[in-house]
């Protein structure tokens, strides 16, 4: 599958250039994704990307996660834009998605009062998968897939440590929130507010 160019991300994510760059380059060295002169960029294979993941977890800088968190907010800005967009529609297909999102919630909301971890950690992957899919953009899935096996690692070390999981329940409502109210500027708020307390989570 090939991405679309930097100057069409950033227009649609509502984003500068050099954030799509810059996240577009770190997947580059992590093998998710290979540009082409003069033909674009591409997602790399699968397989190969998957027996790489684990040593570029253990590699990465707090720069590069930090930008791979970046890509991974952009690509769901754009799939919540969308379901936003279906569900204020009525398109059916869209309501069914927001109520499985209101079921996982009620999940990540007993994961919490049990303080059980591996629970909160599955919700939490339920709820950005339900709103990737959503998109049914192979690419986009594909990378997300991709980007959270390089990041597993630091996601189980942060919610094993003391989470604050008030805001973690809060920061995901709002999200739901935003999409339903199909308001762009809320969505791209709550993202940006989830992706600053995930990065404050990780590197704490």
């Amino acid at each position: 599958d090939k991405l679309p160019t930097e100057v069409s991300l950033a227009q649609r994510l509502g984003v500068g250039r050099s954030t799509v760059r810059e996240a577009i380059k770190t997947l580059n060295y992590l093998g998710v994704l290979e540009s082409k002169p003069s033909k674009g960029t591409f997602v790399c294979d699968q397989f190969n990307i998957a027996t790489e993941a684990v040593t570029w977890a253990v590699l990465l800088g707090k720069k590069d996660l930090a930008e791979i968190l970046s890509m991974r907010s952009l690509i769901e800005i754009d799939s919540q834009l969308s379901l936003a967009e279906k569900y204020a529609d009525n398109d059916t297909e869209s309501l069914a998605i927001i109520e499985k999102m209101n079921l996982v919630l009620l999940k990540m909301n007993q994961a919490k009062k049990n303080q059980s971890v591996e629970s909160m950690i599955e919700s939490d992957h339920e709820f950005h998968l339900t709103i990737i899919e959503s998109s049914k953009n192979s690419l986009f899935t594909a990378i997300y897939s991709t980007l959270r096996s390089l990041l597993m690692d630091m996601i189980v070390k942060t919610y094993s440590k003391k989470v604050d999981w008030d805001k973690t329940m809060s920061n995901h409502e709002k999200i739901l929130e935003a999409i339903v109210s199909n308001d762009y500027k809320k969505i791209i708020k709550a993202k940006e507010e989830h992706n600053k307390d995930t990065i404050a989570e990780l590197f704490r």
